[in-house]
């Protein structure tokens, strides 16, 4: 199973790829306050990176802050 996580709780926005074997890929971007507009691009493109479809994903782990998005 594959799993998406993804962590927004500081000025970064960080997301990872993991499953079984361990982390697939690893993605950061520190832009301040843009996480809107910074995660959906960085999902998109550690996705393609590590050539996985959205659909492959059996979970999705996110934090719950305290933090900006």
């Amino acid at each position: 199973m594959l799993i998406l996580g993804i962590e927004t709780a500081t000025q970064q926005v960080s997301v990872a790829i993991g499953g079984h074997e361990g982390v697939l890929g690893m993605f950061e971007v520190s832009r301040g306050r843009r996480h809107a507009e910074t995660l959906v691009p960085a999902i998109e493109f550690l996705c393609a990176q590590a050539d996985v479809q959205i659909d492959e994903f059996g979970a999705i782990a996110v934090d719950i802050g305290p933090g900006l998005f």
